[in-house]
Formats: C-alpha cells, structure tokens, sequence
C-alpha cells in the first residue's frame, strides 16, 4: 500500500482492519445474540452482517449451496478487500480481530494449539446451539422461544 494511501484511510478504519461480511444463521438465537452484542463494539464499521435467508452478496467462489451447506456448521466471513473466507473459531478470531477494543486480546486464539482449542469449543456450541438458544430463552432454530420469554 502506497503511504499517501496509507495517510487517506481514516485512522479508526486502520485501526480496525479489513471489512468483513459475517454470514450468520438469522435463525438461531444464540447467533441473533452474538450480533446484538458485537454491533455496538464495531466502531470503525467494518462488519457487514449477512443473514442466510437474503445471503446476496455471495463471496467469489462460493456459491448458494455451498454457503447453506456450511451454514448448518459454522459462521462464514469473507473479506472482500482480502479475498479469504474463514468459517469456525476462525472467522470469530477475524470479527474480533476487527473491533477496536477486542483485536489485541484475541492473538492467543491464533497460536497452534490454543487454534485447536478454539476449534473444537466452537465446533461444540455450534453443535449444541439449538439447546442452548432454549435454555436462554431464545429462538432456537425454528423453535420458538418459551411462553413469557423476549422474542429476538
């Protein structure tokens, strides 16, 4: 990147990073959550969220079948200034990296091993994510919430 460039981008938007478009299921309670609460952290406006139901626009590559078949697993996020797509633990360490406050205390995330470890707790609440959309009160992926409860 040429310096005058560089000097143009306005300073939060160096500070953040890339801007990313976080595919998530808008179904899932616990993934509506995990929105509601990163929204207001993304300071320089860098993410983009992408709901599965209107998922247009699609990353180069990867077509509607391919995002659907991933959307049952993980949460994609592309970065179209970049050109990669991360899902898993992965694409949670990009979308943090991209907020101010929480971009420096994700590295450890980043180093093998703790990466792993990382992995497989994503990979278990993403397999459990239905209940524990439930047992929070919230949608649960075509079921809907407990009588009484707040609606997302």
């Amino acid at each position: 990147m040429e310096p005058t460039e560089m000097q143009a981008r306005p300073f939060v938007t160096r500070l953040c990073g890339p801007a990313l478009w976080v595919y998530f299921d808008e179904d899932c309670g616990i993934c509506q959550l995990t929105v509601r609460w990163l929204r207001p952290l993304d300071a320089g406006r860098r993410l983009t969220f992408l709901g599965y139901l209107d998922p247009l626009p699609l990353p180069p590559g990867l077509d509607l079948d391919t995002l659907e078949a991933r959307r049952a697993n993980e949460i994609v996020v592309y970065a179209p200034e970049r050109g990669f797509v991360h899902g898993g633990a992965r694409g949670i360490v990009e979308i943090l990296s991209a907020l101010p406050l929480l971009r420096f205390v994700v590295w450890p995330a980043r180093l093998p091993g703790l990466s792993h470890l990382s992995e497989a707790l994503y990979r278990l609440v993403a397999r459990n994510r239905r209940r524990i959309s439930a047992a929070l009160g919230l949608n649960a992926c075509r079921v809907r919430p407990p009588a009484g409860s707040a609606s997302t």
